[in-house]
Order: structure tokens, then sequence, then C-alpha cells
């Protein structure tokens, strides 16, 4: 079961509904999540499974995903506050994480975008 999680930024940039993770059909070769384009600074969900294939549909740049300690505030303090999202990629010990931190707002480029869990899907 996917997590349906939103990105606000205090800029008034708004993700809208971002459906990550995968479904009961799917979870073997899929684990979608949040990414954002270097380039084009648009915030875009690919498949982290196939992470070094994973490109901008607009420029065709490789995206960078939102688990990069560059993208969020380093003094975020993640054994604390945890995660928003983890998902382990199917019949491997390699995992997405993301932080419960402030990240990089592909609007005014701050570190001042957060993301919330607001459900689930299947």
């Amino acid at each position: 079961m996917g997590i349906i999680l939103r990105g606000l930024c205090k800029c008034g940039f708004d993700t809208g509904d971002i459906f990550v993770g995968a479904g009961f059909v799917n979870f073997m070769e899929t684990c979608n999540a949040p990414a954002i384009c270097p380039k084009c600074s648009e915030l875009l969900v690919r498949n982290y499974i196939k992470k070094d294939e994973a490109r901008c549909p607009g420029c065709d740049e490789k995206v960078v995903f939102y688990d990069d300690p560059s993208l969020y505030d380093p003094s975020a303090k993640i054994e604390k506050h945890g995660y928003i999202f983890t998902w382990r990629i199917a019949d491997t010990n390699r995992f997405f994480k993301l932080p419960d931190a402030n990240f990089l707002c592909p609007a005014c480029r701050n570190m001042t975008l957060f993301f919330e869990d607001i459900g689930s899907w299947d």
C-alpha cells in the first residue's frame, strides 16, 4: 500500500496529492518517490528502483530524489523526528527514506518545503 503525500511551502507552493510507494500489483518493481529536476526546478514523481534511469520528461535531465541530503536542511534531527515516508525496495536491503525535514522548494529555492502524510492508496 502506498502513501499520499502533500508538499507545502511558506511561499505558497503546493504539490497537491503525491502518490508514493506502490500498490499491490506493482510493489515488486516500483517505488514512486518525489524528485526534482535540477534544470527545470520541477517536482516530479519517479520510480526510485530505477533511479539511475529517472529523468525529467521536459528536458531529459537526470532527477535528484528528495532523500538526497543536498535537498534537505542539514540541521534536521532525523533521529528525533524520524521519517515521513519509508519504502523497502522489494527483495533487497535498500530503502527509500524521506526524512521529516525542510526541503528545497522548487518554486522559491529555499529550504522551506515540507511534506505531510495525508493518506494511503492501493
